[in-house]
């Protein structure tokens, strides 16, 4: 009952937002079930909530390593330099590491390959995140093509994967973020 209750205060579940409140809680139940890891993991996710970035690396690389979606977090983590300084290498780490276990972590190696500069590397990761069929992974071939990462530019093939990317995106402010912050739309590829 005290995790279902923290998890209410943190989400907002019922009861007004309170992420002192859910931490307290969260330590209470840590407490009681030491041996609980999802207990010490929504401690992490709740310090990252809170922005408490040195606090949620800590949670996460003690009892979090092993789990695909908290290496992703941590791979955009130090993509970004949130709660350590920003290192491209640390990044590839833990995007590699995610990606090791669920496929569609390949986004976030993607994203490393190209602020580094690897068009070749960029392009063999989206790939691989495509054949999970998530919706980003058709924005990530959209800009390959577009851009010339790591394969011939092809207009046609950046509208084809731009088009699929809007329609399995679930969420649309998500994927216009993301395709607007790539730098084109489908209306810039018609000209």
């Amino acid at each position: 009952v005290r995790h279902t209750s923290a998890d209410a205060y943190q989400y907002g579940y019922d009861v007004e937002k309170d992420y002192e409140r859910a931490l307290e809680m969260y330590k209470k139940a840590d407490l009681a079930d030491p041996d609980n890891k999802t207990i010490k993991l929504q401690i992490g996710w709740l310090y990252n909530d809170m922005k408490e970035y040195a606090e949620m690396h800590s949670q996460f690389l003690l009892y979090g390593y092993n789990d695909p979606e908290v290496c992703n977090h941590l791979g955009w983590a130090y993509l970004q330099g949130l709660g350590k300084r920003k290192d491209l290498n640390q990044a590839k780490r833990y995007f590699r590491r995610a990606a090791e276990k669920d496929s569609k972590y390949y986004y976030g190696l993607a994203v490393v390959c190209e602020k580094a500069g690897d068009k070749i590397g960029y392009f063999m990761n989206a790939k691989k995140c495509y054949e999970t069929k998530h919706f980003l992974s058709h924005h990530l071939m959209a800009l390959a093509y577009k851009d010339g990462l790591g394969v011939k530019q092809n207009v046609a093939e950046a509208e084809y994967h731009f088009e699929n990317a809007m329609h399995y995106a679930k969420d649309r402010k998500v994927l216009n973020m993301f395709c607007y912050t790539g730098g084109f739309s489908i209306y810039a590829l018609r000209g």
